[in-house]
C-alpha cells in the first residue's frame, strides 16, 4: 500500500492546477464566513463542484499511455491500487471541505458548523465518489463535466426540480444537501444515493482489477 500511495504522490492522479483552484476556494470562503455569515453553506458549493471535477480523474487514459507500468507490472493488487486512486484523486477535496469546517469554527464561534452537518457529509460523499467512478475508463474530466451539463440541462428544463429533494436530484446536485441536519425521509434518499455511489465504486474497482488495458503507441 504505501508503494501505490508514493508511486501517485509523484505520478499525480490529478491536474497540477487542481490545489491551486481548492485554495482559491477557500480564499472566498474566508471572505464570505468573516462578510456574510449566515449563508456559510453557499461556500460549500464551489467546493463540491471542484470536487466534482477533481475526482474525474480517469484511469485508462493514462495506463495505456504506460504511465502506470511500473505500477501495475510489480504484482500489487488492482483493487488497492484502484483505491488508492481514488482515495487521492479525492483528497484535494475532502481537505478543502475540512479547511472549511476549521475556518467556521474559528470564524463563527458558537454557531452550528454546516460543514459537519450530515446533509453535507452525504454530499461530499456523493462528489467524491460518482465522477471517479464514471470516469475510470474514460478521458479526464469526461464524469464531471457530463454530471455538470447534465444538472444544466435538467435545472433548465425543470427548474422547479432544486426546490426539493429527491433521489434523482440529489444524485444530479449533491450540493443541495449541504447545511442540512437529515431527518425523516430525506436520510432515506441520502442513504439511497449514497448505496448508488458506492455501487459505482465497487463497479470501477471490478473494472480496473479486469479490464485489459493495451497501451497506446505514441504517434
Amino acid at each position: 500500500m504505501a508503494f501505490v500511495v508514493r508511486f501517485f504522490r509523484v505520478v499525480r492522479v490529478t491536474h497540477p492546477l487542481t490545489s491551486a483552484a481548492f485554495a482559491t476556494v477557500l480564499g472566498v470562503a474566508v471572505l464570505v464566513l468573516i462578510t456574510d455569515a449566515a449563508h456559510a453553506s453557499g461556500v460549500l458549493a464551489p467546493v463540491f463542484l471542484l470536487q466534482a471535477l477533481a475526482t474525474s480523474s480517469g484511469f485508462a487514459g493514462p495506463a495505456r499511455l504506460g504511465h502506470y507500468d511500473l505500477l501495475l507490472t510489480t504484482g500489487q493488487s488492482r483493487i488497492r491500487i484502484g483505491l488508492v486512486h481514488w482515495a487521492l484523486s479525492a483528497s484535494p477535496g475532502a481537505t478543502a471541505w475540512l479547511a472549511v469546517a476549521v475556518l467556521e469554527f474559528v470564524l463563527r464561534p458558537g454557531a452550528p458548523i454546516v460543514s459537519l452537518s450530515s446533509g453535507t457529509i452525504a454530499g461530499m460523499c456523493l462528489v467524491s465518489t460518482l465522477p471517479w467512478a464514471a470516469t475510470v475508463s474514460l478521458p479526464r474530466l469526461t464524469g464531471g463535466i457530463a454530471w455538470i451539463l447534465l444538472i444544466v440541462i435538467a435545472f433548465s428544463v425543470m427548474p422547479e426540480a432544486g426546490r426539493e429533494a429527491t433521489a434523482a436530484t440529489v444524485l444530479m446536485c449533491p450540493w443541495i444537501l449541504a447545511g442540512r441536519d437529515l431527518a425523516g425521509s430525506e436520510i432515506l434518499l441520502a442513504a439511497l444515493a449514497i448505496a448508488v455511489a458506492l455501487s459505482a465504486l465497487a463497479a470501477a474497482l471490478i473494472w480496473i482489477d479486469r479490464a485489459d488495458v493495451p497501451l497506446e503507441t505514441a504517434q
